[in-house]
């Protein structure tokens, strides 16, 4: 029985042979399947796409504008992203949300 050292190295192997032999199209689906985080804080997985893409696409960190931001964490698009070390402004119409993000240490 292998180490799980070994284990894992031989996992990782597996997953770069399917990237170079999946077509492009439908590596968004392998990635959900083994890379996915595991919660979602927004309403419909909206932080974990844009995580996807960045890691494929950009810098692991990055800086967000999140118009309309209603709660620091109860369906946001951006909190997964701040947990992940991405720094931001938040910006609402309504002045009690954005006290709310004050209150939560959120707030720019």
């Amino acid at each position: 029985m292998p180490s799980t050292g070994r284990w894992a190295r031989e996992i990782l192997n597996l997953i770069r042979r399917l990237l170079q032999i999946v077509p492009k199209k439908y590596i968004g689906l392998l990635d959900y399947f083994v890379f996915r985080p595991t919660k979602s804080y927004s309403q419909h997985g909206e932080d974990i796409t844009v995580l996807r893409y960045f890691n494929y696409h950009g810098p692991a960190k990055g800086v967000y504008l999140d118009i309309g931001c209603f709660h620091p964490r109860h369906d946001s698009n951006t909190y997964l992203l701040y947990k992940r070390g991405w720094r931001g402004i938040n910006v609402d119409a309504e002045q009690y949300k954005i006290d709310v993000f004050r209150v939560a240490g959120r707030a720019t």
